[in-house]
């Protein structure tokens, strides 16, 4: 009975201990998952601070950028009217003059119409509006900067045609034939105005055409 008794009292304080580690266990875990949620719910309101202040900083940035585009807007206004009461100024400046026919353009179209008509009544009063600086539209030459120069309208003319003997001082054109075909030549293979190589040299030529077709 006493080894019996013994067995017991070592069973209930084993049972008490058990009992004891288990709720120590379960405090621990308790107090761990409240530290996990405090620290959660911590970085969760940063996350949301920083958010806010992205939101505040971009509607700023959004409202300033509107502010700029609508300052800029008015300016170019400003400007276009500025501009347009300008221009208005210098038509009211230019002299009032009266003529019978006004030509739009000084082109090859437009100077053939006015010599047309002013061939058939010298006494009207014609003129011609060119926005250029020259007139021939695009009957007229550049000079490049490398040297080269480059005609504006069809690089080929056909002398034969009736109206452009009557109309046209061919002789002083100075017009040349020239075999059908072109060379192109990258800004690479020019220098000075010369070409670099050829079709044997460093830089290739290209052929678009061939001039015996």
């Amino acid at each position: 009975e006493r080894v019996a008794a013994e067995k017991a009292e070592q069973e209930r304080v084993a049972a008490e201990k058990a009992a004891a580690d288990k709720a120590e266990k379960a405090e621990l875990e308790r107090v761990a998952s409240e530290k996990a949620a405090a620290e959660k719910a911590e970085q969760e309101k940063i996350a949301a601070v920083k958010a806010e202040q992205e939101r505040v900083a971009a509607e700023k940035a959004a409202a300033e950028k509107a502010e700029q585009e609508r300052i800029a807007a008015e300016k170019a206004e400003q400007e276009r009217i500025a501009a347009e009461r300008a221009e208005q100024e210098k038509i009211a400046a230019l002299p009032q003059n009266t003529v019978d026919v006004a030509v739009i353009g000084g082109g090859v179209s437009g100077l053939t119409a006015a010599r047309s008509l002013k061939k058939k009544n010298p006494k009207l009063n014609i003129q011609i509006l060119e926005k250029a600086a020259t007139l021939g539209g695009r009957v007229n030459s550049d000079v490049t900067s490398t040297g080269f120069t480059l005609d504006r309208g069809f690089a080929v003319f056909i002398d034969s045609y009736p109206e452009s003997k009557k109309l046209l001082n061919i002789p002083k054109l100075k017009l040349q034939p020239f075999q059908p075909g072109a060379f192109v030549v990258t800004s690479e293979g020019w220098k000075d105005g010369k070409a670099l190589g050829g079709d044997s040299g460093p830089i290739k030529i290209s052929r678009v055409a061939d001039p015996l077709r």
